[in-house]
C-alpha cells in the first residue's frame, strides 16, 4: 500500500485488530529511507509487535523473531553480524533443543557463502547481494510456529500480476542476478521488463501455492530466504505444511522434522507430488525443476508407453436409468429454472415459468448445476443434461472422444494430460525446442473450469511442470498462427474466438442442431507471439475480468461482413461449413462408445453447449477451425440482448412446437 505520511510504497498490509485499518507489515522508514519495522499481531495484547526490522544506524537488518517456548514473547532467531553485516548462522538443527535453527547463506568470518552438498546441482538461491560494501536486504517476513522455523509468504499471483513483483524492488534485482549472471544492471529501484522476464522464468524452483476458502484457484508465493533454501531431496529431513491465520491475514509454512538430525545437518524437503514415487521417467520430469537438469540429455524414453491416459469409467458417478419411453408430448409445459435469463428470455405461452413451480413438480428442469439423480426423474419430467456429458464438457476428457474421430484430428491442437502424461509432454517439448521448426509456446488449463479461469500461456517447461503439480492439467499446442480480425478501435489485428450453441435432442438416434446466431469474442491488443503473460493480447474471454476491462462486441452479420471485406477470397459461408463438420465429427465421436465413456442414451434429456472454436492459417494458407472447448449450460445473457427470442428458439427446437420454424440449422 502507499504510505500515508511519506507516499512511499509498503510491501505488504495487513487490517489492525483493533482499528480496522491498514497496518503496514514492511514499509519505509519516513525520515531514514531505509525499511522500516515488518510487523505481525501480538498474540496477547492483540497489538502490532516487530519481528524484523533494519539496524537504525547500519542500515543492516537486525533482528527476525520467534516466540520464546517459556515467556511466550519474541525473541530472536537470526540477525545480522554487527560488524561484518553478512548473515551469521546456518540452517541447521540446535544441538539443545532440536528445534530447527536459522538459514546458511554467508559466512560470518570469510562473508562467502556456506553451501552444504543437495540433490541440485543447481545454485541456490541468495538473495543477498555479496559485495562488501552494501547491506544485506531483509526478508519478506520469517516468523516461528511451535519452536519450528515458518516463513511469512506473500499472497500475489505470480502467473497474473507479474508486475507486483516490481513492488519487492531491490530483493527482485538480487534474484534475478542470482538467476541470469547475464543481467547486472542495479541502478534503478524499480525492475526493468528485462528482470523482471529473468525472474519470472526462473522462480518456478521457488514457488508454492495455497487455496483459500475452496477456491478453485491457487495463490502462488515465493518463500523467504530460509524457505527458498531448503532443497528438493528424494530422502528429505523435514516436510512442509502452509497455514492461512485468517484474522490477522498472516500465511506461515511450518517445518518439522521427519527424522532425527545431527547437528549442521541440511535441511532438504521433497517437494514432488506424493503419488509420484522415485526412480523412473516421470519422477524424473517431476523434478526438473529443482534438479536443473538438461532434458536434451535424457535418451532414455523407453517408459513413455505406460504413460498414457486411462479411460475415465471412474469419472462418471451419475445413474443413467431412466424411463424407457419418452415422457408424454404437451401443447404446453411448465419449466423450473434457476437461471435468471432463462426466466426473463423464455417468454412463448407453450412454456410456462413459474416462480412457485417446484422442482418435482415441473415438465422441465433447466438448471445451472450438474444434475446426476436421473433415476430421480419423474416420468413425465425432461432435464437439460444428458448422462455422462462430462465426456465432452471436461477437456481432458473431450481430447479422449475427439481422438476416436481420428488418432491426430486436425481440428484439435496437440493435447497432453499432465496427470498422466508428463514424460510424453516433456519428451514432444524438448524435440520441439530442438528443431526449432515452430513455436514453442503451450497453454495450461485446468480440467475443468471455464471462463478462462486457471489458463496460462508460456513456452517455458519448469513453469508447466510446476503448474501440472498443483492439480490436474492439460498442456495444449498455443495456437501460434491465428486467423487475426481488424480492430478499428485499437488499430491493430487482434484474436478472436466463435461461439456457437450447439441442441442435442436425441443421442440414439443422434439428432443435433446448432443456433443460426453465433457469437464472437475479440482480445483487446494487437496480437504478437510474445507477453505471454499479457491477458488482454492473448486471450478473448474479457466479461468476466475485473478492473473495467474493454469489451469488444460485433453481431454476426457485421463480423460477417467485415471478415470477408479483410479477406475477399474466402467466404464465411465455407469457413462456417467447416467449422460445422467439427462439431459433427464430434459428437459422432461422443456416441459412438458404450457410457461412462460416451454419451449416455436418454428419453428424458435435451441439452444446449457452448462450443468455442478458432480458426487458424494451415500449411497451404487455407483458414483451418481449431475445437478450444465445450461447454454446459453456456451463459447466453449477452446473445439474449442481441437476440431476445434465443431461448423461445431454444426450448422450440428441443420440444417439438408445432408450426415454430427457429433460426435453426440441423446438423444431423
Amino acid at each position: 500500500m502507499v504510505d500515508s505520511e511519506s507516499g512511499t510504497l509498503a510491501a505488504t498490509a495487513m487490517v489492525d485488530s483493533e482499528s480496522g485499518t491498514l497496518a503496514a507489515t514492511a514499509m519505509v522508514d519516513s525520515e531514514s529511507g531505509t525499511l522500516a519495522p515488518i510487523a505481525m499481531v501480538d498474540s496477547e495484547s492483540g497489538t502490532l509487535a516487530t519481528i524484523a526490522m533494519v539496524d537504525s544506524e547500519s542500515g543492516a537488518l537486525a533482528t527476525t523473531a520467534m516466540v520464546d517456548s517459556e515467556s511466550g514473547t519474541l525473541a530472536p532467531t537470526a540477525m545480522v553480524d554487527s560488524e561484518s553485516g553478512a548473515l551469521a548462522t546456518t540452517a541447521m538443527v540446535d544441538s539443545e533443543s532440536g528445534a530447527l535453527a536459522t538459514t546458511a547463506m554467508v559466512d560470518s568470518e570469510s562473508g562467502d557463502e556456506k553451501r552444504e552438498s543437495s540433490d541440485s546441482s543447481q545454485d541456490v538461491l541468495s538473495p543477498v547481494n555479496q559485495s562488501e560494501s552494501s547491506s544485506v536486504a531483509p526478508p519478506i517476513t520469517m516468523t516461528t510456529h511451535d519452536g519450528y522455523s515458518s516463513v511469512n509468504l506473500g499472497d500475489a499471483t505470480v502467473t497474473e500480476d507479474r508486475y507486483k513483483i516490481a513492488q519487492l524492488e531491490g530483493k527482485v534485482q538480487e534474484l534475478a542476478v542470482e538467476s541470469s549472471n547475464q543481467i547486472t544492471d542495479q541502478s534503478s529501484s524499480q525492475p526493468s521488463n528485462e528482470i523482471i522476464d529473468a525472474v519470472t522464468r526462473r522462480m518456478w524452483r521457488y514457488c508454492h501455492a495455497y487455496h483459500v476458502n475452496n477456491s478453485p484457484l491457487p495463490i502462488w508465493y515465493i518463500m523467504d530466504e530460509f524457505g527458498s533454501r531448503i532443497q528438493q531431496s528424494w530422502s528429505p529431513s523435514v516436510a512442509m505444511a502452509m497455514f492461512f491465520y485468517i484474522p490477522s491475514q498472516l500465511a506461515f509454512t511450518a517445518v518439522w522434522p521427519l527424522r532425527d538430525m545431527a547437528y549442521g545437518e541440511e535441511v532438504t524437503c521433497n517437494y514432488v507430488p506424493e503419488c509420484v514415487k522415485e526412480g523412473g521417467l516421470e519422477a524424473w520430469c517431476h523434478s526438473l525443476p529443482w534438479t536443473g537438469d538438461d532434458v536434451t540429455m535424457h535418451d532414455d524414453w523407453e517408459q513413455l508407453e505406460q504413460f498414457n491416459t486411462p479411460e475415465p469409467s471412474e469419472r462418471c458417478n451419475e445413474d443413467t436409468l431412466t424411463s424407457s419411453t419418452p415422457p408424454p408430448h404437451k401443447l404446453s409445459y411448465t419449466v423450473h429454472t434457476d437461471i435468471k435469463v432463462v426466466q426473463l428470455h423464455l417468454t412463448i405461452p407453450e412454456f410456462k415459468v413459474q416462480g412457485g413451480v417446484s422442482a418435482g413438480e415441473a415438465d422441465i428442469l433447466w438448471l445451472a448445476e450438474h444434475f446426476k439423480q436421473f433415476k430421480s426423474l419423474r416420468p413425465h419430467q425432461y432435464v437439460n443434461q444428458f448422462p455422462c456429458e462430462n465426456m465432452i464438457t471436461c477437456k481432458d476428457l473431450m481430447v479422449l472422444v475427439a481422438k476416436r474421430a481420428g488418432e491426430t484430428p486436425p481440428w484439435l491442437p496437440l493435447t497432453f494430460n499432465l496427470l498422466y502424461e508428463l514424460p510424453r509432454f516433456v519428451k514432444c517439448f524438448t524435440e520441439k525446442k530442438k528443431s526449432g521448426e515452430e513455436a514453442n509456446v503451450w497453454i495450461v488449463k485446468p480440467w475443468n473450469l471455464g471462463r478462462g479461469m486457471g489458463i496460462t500461456v508460456t513456452d517455458n517447461l519448469m513453469e508447466i511442470i510446476r503448474l501440472a503439480q498443483i492439480g490436474p492439467k492439460i498442456a495444449c499446442r498455443y495456437i501460434s498462427r491465428p486467423v487475426l480480425f481488424r480492430r478499428d478501435d485499437i488499430e491493430g489485428w487482434v484474436k478472436f474466438d466463435v461461439r456457437y450453441n450447439v441442441l442435442l435432442k436425441s443421442v440414439s438416434p443422434l439428432e443435433l442442431f446448432v443456433h443460426d446466431v453465433f457469437w464472437l469474442r475479440f482480445a483487446n491488443k494487437p496480437f504478437s507471439l510474445d507477453d505471454f503473460h499479457d491477458y488482454e493480447k492473448h486471450f478473448t474471454v474479457m466479461n468476466y475480468t475485473q478492473g473495467g476491462t474493454k469489451l469488444k462486441q460485433i453481431h454476426d452479420v457485421d463480423f460477417i461482413r467485415l471478415f470477408e471485406s479483410m479477406y475477399p477470397a474466402t467466404s464465411w459461408s465455407s469457413v462456417q461449413d467447416k467449422m460445422f463438420s467439427v462439431i459433427k465429427e464430434l459428437f459422432t465421436a461422443a456416441v459412438s462408445g458404450q457410457p461412462p465413456a460416451a454419451l449416455a442414451p436418454c428419453h428424458q434429456a435435451r441439452a444446449m453447449y457452448g462450443l468455442d472454436m478458432m480458426l487458424e492459417w494451415g500449411p497451404a494458407g487455407e483458414m483451418e477451425p481449431m475445437l478450444i472447448e465445450v461447454n454446459y449450460c453456456p451463459d447466453c445473457t449477452r446473445v439474449c440482448k442481441h437476440c431476445p427470442q434465443f431461448y423461445n428458439h431454444v426450448f422450440q427446437t428441443l420440444f417439438d412446437i408445432p408450426g415454430a420454424s427457429p433460426p435453426v440449422t440441423r446438423l444431423i
